[in-house]
């Protein structure tokens, strides 16, 4: 019988004690990794959601037909106390509101509610332009992780740049979170490339053969400090061709099977 008592003490006290906390999930990356990460963020087109919370940031993708998008929709208010959020929503006709590209026009949580009453709007040429270059940079972090998912949070903590589907992981680690490190793009530049990105009109889209015994290698702009794409297989290797034509005097302009836009650096 004591025995017995001794057993049962062990797991009353046992069942006492809090719950240890729950492991963060999703992935933590640190040096190199990290700031390969971090230049892509300034890149990307996106809604503000909450007050600067001492540059405080937390990058969130997702899909307007995604569940668990919604529970971190419906999670935001709480999050946007910690820092301040960046959406963003990329093309595919898998999970956007009507199978097309959608970029948040009205003030947010406000749009979100707006569409869940099925009110919609209309994308402009910019819009699907700006959702596609998000798409082509979702698919980079993608592959940098090894996944592909929605939503995905990015934010930056003390040990590492967290990538996670979890907005219970942001919580988890909100007194951790720390500003990024790298330097804002103007976002009108950006605007202002995309809308005359949107406005060129390809034409035929001619076959281009590289000849020149280099890679043309591939980028989200006409710049070559945007993000690279030749992780998703966009560069153009000798003795290939592609679809693409003239952009300006240092780059084509191409399109992929899926109408997302891409840039090959021309060689001189």
């Amino acid at each position: 019988m004591r025995k017995l008592g001794v057993i049962l003490a062990l797991l009353l006290f046992t069942l006492s004690m809090d719950a240890p906390a729950r492991a963060a999930s999703g992935v933590l990356l640190t040096g190199e990794d990290a700031k390969e990460i971090e230049a892509i963020l300034p890149w990307f087109i996106t809604n503000t959601q909450g007050e600067d919370r001492n540059g405080k940031t937390a990058y969130i993708s997702g899909g307007m037909r995604c569940p668990a998008t919604w529970n971190t929709i419906n999670k935001s208010p709480e999050i946007a106390e910690n820092v301040q959020i960046k959406w963003l929503f990329p093309t595919s006709d898998r999970y956007t509101v009507r199978g097309g590209s959608f970029i948040m026009t009205e003030p947010l949580p406000e749009a979100f509610s707006q569409l869940a009453k099925g009110v919609r709007k209309e994308d402009t040429a910019f819009q699907k332009s700006a959702a596609d270059m998000n798409a082509l940079l979702d698919f980079v972090v993608g592959k940098k992780i090894g996944v592909y998912a929605f939503p995905t949070l990015i934010y930056n903590t003390t040990k590492g740049v967290r990538i996670t589907p979890s907005p219970d992981d942001l919580l988890q680690e909100k007194d951790d979170i720390i500003p990024f490190t790298f330097t804002e793009r103007d976002p009108q530049e950006l605007r202002d490339m995309l809308e005359k990105i949107s406005q060129t009109n390809l034409g035929n889209n001619p076959r281009y053969e590289n000849r020149s015994q280099k890679v043309l290698h591939s980028y989200v702009l006409p710049d070559e400090a945007s993000p690279s794409l030749d992780s998703l297989g966009y560069a153009l290797q000798p003795d290939y061709w592609r679809p693409c034509a003239d952009y300006n005097a240092d780059f084509f302009i191409c399109v992929t099977p899926e109408k997302f836009k891409f840039f090959l650096k021309k060689n001189k």
